[in-house]
């Protein structure tokens, strides 16, 4: 009889594993939220904007500005906001520009913004928008190849920059 009773034991346990998924320590459960972002990479982004950062002169200027940019889900937009204050005089161009982290000039103009700055006529500004991003934008920004740039009058090759960098 109690050979029975492990025979329908040892019978029942094989019947119920062939069934079941074998969980490591990792229970498998990220709630599906990668939201198809590549393996959960980053996609929070900021900037910090100065004169220093400008190349390929750096210039002297009381100016700072913050960049704080997210990426969404389908990799398709990024959001951005920049804020500067400081600066010499009403902006007269703002744009992402492609460039190496720390490059000496520019790979030109990427993306204007100028239309969506907001400038509070005491050398404070804000602009906010959204890019339509390509992929070959989003590599870019991913490997810190796109910067900000905020121009004036004073200074047309722009006041301050600062390069996107993942949070």
């Amino acid at each position: 009889m109690m050979r029975s009773i492990l025979k329908v034991l040892v019978i029942g346990f094989v019947g119920l594993s062939a069934g079941c998924t074998v969980m490591d320590g990792d229970n498998g459960n990220d709630g599906g939220n990668d939201g198809g972002n590549n393996g959960g990479e980053a996609k929070a982004f900021s900037a910090t904007l100065s004169g220093a950062a400008e190349r390929p002169d750096p210039v002297e200027t009381n100016a700072t500005g913050t960049g704080t940019f997210t990426l969404n889900d389908a990799e398709t937009q990024l959001t951005y906001n920049v804020t500067a204050t400081g600066l010499s005089g009403d902006v007269t161009g703002a744009h992402f520009h492609l460039s190496d982290n720390g490059a000496e000039g520019s790979g030109g103009v990427v993306f204007g913004i100028t239309e969506n700055v907001a400038d509070d006529g005491n050398g404070g500004v804000t602009v906010e928008g959204t890019w339509d991003v390509s992929a070959d934008d989003v590599a870019n920004i991913r490997a810190g190849d796109i910067y900000v740039n905020l121009h004036t009058e004073l200074n047309p090759a722009g006041e301050i920059r600062g390069n996107l960098v993942e949070n």
